[in-house]
């Protein structure tokens, strides 16, 4: 039928502002003979790869500023340096890199010891006074006494019925704070019983 093709254009561009070689593609597409909801269709897919594309381009941007952005900084703080052999851009560690990695791979034990089903008959009190400076091992400290199963009686003090797994003791010398704690064992516990 003559005129076909341009009442299709017509009807794909209808009120919106459309561009025209979308339209084009999408009656290529759409094939001869397909209807205004074919090419509709056509038109839509072409819009959302190219969206697609557009925010794929745009994440790419983001990443790419990110990665200047750890550059500058690990550069700033004196971590790591530039330096060029052969044409060839490459970075190096600083000491000041080095010591901070060492400083990072220095993480505390996950607290991850095993209950003991039986509780025991004795009470534990652990008591310690962990310097300022060990602060992140007070804190860890703290997380593993829960763990275990006992119970804050008065700042840097706990008490439960818990037999002390030899790892936790192991884990303490490891992070060299044994020194700090004091722990007792209580076979009678006399007043005590009101309170466990």
């Amino acid at each position: 039928m003559k005129g076909e093709t341009t009442s299709k254009i017509l009807e794909a561009i209808g009120d919106s502002v459309v561009e025209i070689g979308d339209i084009f593609l999408a009656i290529l597409s759409a094939g001869y003979g397909a209807s205004h909801r074919t090419i509709d269709f056509e038109r839509s897919k072409l819009q959302r790869g190219r969206e697609r594309l557009y925010f794929r381009k745009e994440q790419e941007k983001i990443l790419r500023k990110r990665y200047s952005s750890l550059l500058f900084k690990l550069k700033r703080d004196h971590l790591i340096q530039e330096e060029e052999q052969n044409g060839k851009r490459f970075f190096r560690s600083t000491l000041t890199g080095k010591n901070k990695l060492r400083a990072l791979k220095n993480t505390l034990p996950t607290p991850h010891y095993k209950e003991d089903k039986g509780r025991s008959n004795s009470v534990t009190i652990i008591s310690f006074d962990i310097p300022e400076l060990e602060r992140r091992k007070r804190f860890w400290l703290r997380s593993a006494l829960k763990q275990l199963g006992f119970q804050l009686i008065q700042k840097s003090v706990w008490m439960g019925k818990v037999n002390i797994p030899k790892e936790f003791l192991d884990d303490l010398r490891t992070l060299k704070i044994i020194n700090y704690l004091e722990i007792f064992t209580i076979n009678k516990s006399g007043s005590l019983r009101e309170i466990l």
